[in-house]
Order: C-alpha cells, then sequence, then structure tokens
C-alpha cells in the first residue's frame, strides 16, 4: 500500500497503546524473560558489539543490526541498562499497538485480542530486536507513503535481520505489480521463490558474516504440520476477497504462500512469518461477510490453542528459567 492514510485513532486506542505498552515494560520484571540478560548487556556495552563487527569488515557490521546496536549505545549515553531496555520496549510497544488499534475503529475488539495472541505479544517480551522492527514497518506500512515509507522500511533490516527476507519479497512484489501480474500468477511467483530460496539463506547469510548464519544454520526442522494446514485454510479465504481488499492487503496474503513454501525447508521460517504476522490478522479482520465469520472463528482456534499451551508456563512460557515468580 503506497498511499498516506492517517490512523483511525480515538482516545481509547491511546489509552490502550499505553496501557499495552506501559505494562510491558514498567509492570512486569525486567528480568524476568528469556535472553533479557543479552539485551541489557547491549544495553551496557552496545559499543564493545558494534567495533568487533567493524573489525570484521564493512558487511559484517551492516547484516548485524547496527540500527539497533546504535540505539543502545545513543541511550546507553544518559540512561543506565534496566532504564535503556525499559524505553525501548515502551517505545515501540507503544507505536506497534498504536499502530494495530488504530487502523479501524470498527475492528478494535479483534485488534486488542490480536495484540494478546502469544505468537504476537513475544516480540515484546522475548524477541525485542523483532518487535522493534516489526513496530517500525507497521506504522511505515500502514500510515505512511512515498519517501518516508520506504526510508523507515529501509531501516528495519539493521533492526532484525528478518526483514533483509521481507525486503526481497518486497522487491519481488514491486517487480511483479510493474509486470501487471495478476494475483494469482503473484501466488504462483512467490510459492516457487519460496521453495527454492530457503536453501540460499544461510549460505548467503554464512558469506556476508552474519551471526545469524552460525547460530540458526544447525537448528533441526521440527514441525507438525498443523500449522502448514491452518495457514493454508487461511490463504484458502484471502482468495476470494475484492480487488479493492488486494490493493491493500496482497502483500500480507503472499507472504502466507511465502511461509507455507518454508515450511518444510526452512527452520525460521515461523520467525520469519511473525514479522508479518500483524499485517495478516488486520488483512483477515478486514475481509467481510462470511469470509470475516471463517476467519475470526479459525483465529479464535488459534488463540485459544496458544493461550492452553502456555498456561501451565511461566509467563505464558516465556520466562527465564531461573524465574521464581508466579504463573501467568
Amino acid at each position: 500500500m503506497d498511499s498516506t492514510r492517517h490512523p483511525d485513532a480515538t482516545l481509547l486506542t491511546v489509552i490502550l497503546s499505553f496501557l499495552y505498552a506501559g505494562t510491558l515494560a514498567f509492570v512486569l520484571p525486567i528480568d524476568a524473560f528469556k535472553d533479557r540478560e543479552n539485551y541489557l548487556v547491549y544495553a551496557a556495552d552496545a559499543g564493545s558489539a558494534m567495533a568487533r563487527y567493524l573489525d570484521a569488515g564493512i558487511l559484517s557490521f551492516l547484516v548485524n543490526e547496527p540500527v539497533f546496536l546504535f540505539a543502545n549505545y545513543l541511550l546507553s549515553l544518559f540512561l543506565g541498562p534496566e532504564a535503556v531496555l525499559s524505553l525501548l520496549i515502551f517505545g515501540f510497544a507503544f507505536l506497534f499497538a498504536f499502530s494495530i488499534l488504530g487502523y479501524n475503529r470498527k475492528l478494535i475488539f479483534w485488534l486488542v485480542i490480536a495484540l494478546l495472541l502469544p505468537q504476537v505479544l513475544k516480540n515484546h517480551v522475548v524477541q525485542l530486536r523483532q518487535g522493534y522492527a516489526v513496530a517500525l514497518f507497521t506504522y511505515a506500512w500502514l500510515y505512511l507513503g512515498g519517501s518516508k515509507k520506504w526510508f523507515l522500511i529501509s531501516l528495519t533490516p539493521f533492526i532484525h535481520a528478518s526483514f533483509f527476507i521481507i525486503g526481497c519479497f518486497l522487491a519481488v512484489s514491486w517487480f511483479a505489480s510493474w509486470l501487471r501480474f495478476k494475483f494469482d500468477l503473484k501466488s504462483t511467483v512467490f510459492f516457487a521463490i519460496s521453495l527454492t530460496s530457503a536453501f540460499l539463506i544461510f549460505f548467503v547469510a554464512e558469506m556476508l558474516g552474519s551471526r545469524h548464519a552460525t547460530r540458526y544454520s544447525a537448528f533441526d526442522l521440527n514441525v507438525s504440520g498443523s500449522a502448514f494446514v491452518f495457514w493454508s485454510l487461511v490463504f484458502g479465504i484471502f482468495c476470494f476477497q475484492s480487488r479493492e481488499w488486494y490493493d491493500r492487503h496482497s502483500f500480507a496474503a503472499l507472504f502466507v504462500l511465502v511461509y507455507l513454501g518454508m515450511y518444510f525447508t526452512f527452520p525460521l521460517s515461523g520467525r520469519v512469518f511473525e514479522s508479518i504476522l500483524p499485517l495478516v490478522l488486520i488483512a483477515g479482520f478486514s475481509t467481510r461477510g462470511y469470509y470475516q465469520y471463517a476467519f475470526i472463528s479459525l483465529f479464535l482456534v488459534y488463540f485459544l490453542g496458544q493461550i492452553y499451551i502456555g498456561l501451565g508456563q511461566p509467563l505464558l512460557g516465556f520466562a527465564h528459567p531461573s524465574y521464581e515468580g508466579d504463573l501467568l
């Protein structure tokens, strides 16, 4: 979507966004979640990581999330590590919640539920770098146009590396639109590329010196197939929408196909998909008539299933192994 669009925001949107971000940043224990010790290290001494990647070369520096590191470094000049982390969580969680809740006030009930979906929520409690990038991307995609939109989107791969992959598919989408491909032909192209590109991702990442190549290349691909069936049903709903709907949501719909194409070949397909998941949920809630009822029914099953899995674990399964607090 290339045109500027103002948030359909109300005072309720601002209050709910403030409560969402404030709870995540200042109410929940700062050190209770997985990987928080690493984020506190970055908040205290991001400069050392920046220098290390620069020593390895400019490409290594660029593919290891320099904007994230620089933001931590800049704030650490004025604040302590915990304050830096809390401020970043609050700022980006507020931007994300405001972007989602301000999309359409008629959908605000379902959009609030979407913010509480564990797969969305974990980007603001565990996978913080990804959450920062998702917030920036979501705001730019939904509300900005022209150079402002693409400038902010261009920053996201330097906050979280999953957006390098998303950026490649954005380029494919632009090229397919330039060739005037219709949605069905675009779908074929996206699915074919996703099937084959998974084998190249780690190779390119390792060649460029990304730390993710070493960290994730040994991950085992252990999938049940249930998510594949679920998102196939969602994509089936997306295939019967109006031209106006496709004008706004085609990229989100096509990225469901990217996820399906990578599902059995790329161990981080779900992690990449989570960066676009908020836009996919908005697309689903924006369908009409029986298609909207079908999507909401699927979403509720998905939501309740994730809640059920997390209920018996501290903080819905997001807690650090040493956390001894109450279950949430």
